[in-house]
């Protein structure tokens, strides 16, 4: 990358991460319940390529932060009963929210100890251009926080879990303690609880063990106006400097074979 891409990129992030919040609060019993409404995305690359990215954030995005707390949470995804696993990393098959739900429950800090984030999500895929290799996933979450009964509840309407993952994170901030402050997590993923076990992903027939960082960066966003297209065009250009995603979901032999297939079908001949 020379100095001209690096100050694009930097740009480019110093602008995605002016986020704004959607929140929606109803009275119940005298409580406000509030819920928030934010475009993601996922993006792994080289380890040496994401320490350098990192690097580049630290120099010139003056907005974030040192390394906040160090985070670690569960990620599990569970679909209703009656739907087929099948299809269950298909993302153009498996973005309605009445088939899907991501829980991420809390284990560090001791300030997040035991929270439950509830999320559900419409995903896509973006491509810079036409003619551009680079591409990734986008998401945009609906999520609201409870607590781990929320488990038991979606176990009752007929959600069964078919993932878990175990994830620990670098958290950093921009506009530390103001309305519009982001975040940017930076993520390993484990296939035990204590951290000991890298989670393993098939390729080619053999399975791997994921040594990359994930990038999930968060940009919230005013309904799907104006606001929510411009958030989109930033993610859209940021995510060029990263390579595609790569889905870390543990599932069944069978659901990740077809999962593969569909992603080798739909990146060719786009690969890079």
């Amino acid at each position: 990358m020379n100095d001209g891409e690096a100050d694009d990129a930097m740009a480019e992030a110093s602008v995605l991460f002016q986020q704004r919040e959607k929140k929606n609060q109803t009275e119940e019993g005298g409580l406000k319940r509030e819920g928030r409404t934010y475009n993601e995305f996922s993006l792994q690359g080289e380890e040496e390529e994401l320490k350098h990215k990192l690097d580049l954030l630290h120099r010139n995005a003056v907005c974030f932060s040192d390394c906040w707390d160090a985070y670690e949470w569960t990620d599990m995804i569970f679909f209703q009963e009656n739907q087929s696993a099948s299809n269950a990393l298909d993302m153009k098959t498996a973005s309605s929210a009445s088939k899907q739900l991501s829980v991420r429950m809390y284990t560090a800090p001791d300030t997040m100890k035991g929270l439950c984030a509830v999320r559900s999500k419409e995903e896509g895929t973006l491509v810079k251009k036409a003619a551009s290799r680079r591409k990734c996933n986008m998401v945009r979450v609906t999520e609201i926080v409870a607590s781990s009964g929320i488990l038991d509840v979606l176990q009752c309407l007929g959600f069964r879990q078919i993932t878990q993952v175990f994830v620990k994170a670098r958290v950093y901030l921009s506009k530390v303690g103001t309305p519009n402050s982001t975040t940017l997590l930076v993520q390993r993923h484990f296939s035990d609880p204590e951290h000991n076990t890298p989670l393993f992903l098939r390729k080619g027939g053999r399975a791997e063990p994921v040594t990359a960082w994930l990038i999930e960066a968060k940009a919230r966003c005013e309904g799907d106006g104006a606001v929510a297209a411009t958030t989109d065009l930033h993610l859209f250009n940021y995510a060029a400097n990263f390579g595609p995603l790569l889905n870390l979901r543990k599932v069944e032999d069978s659901a990740l074979s077809e999962a593969e297939r569909e992603l080798v079908h739909s990146s060719h001949p786009r690969r890079l």
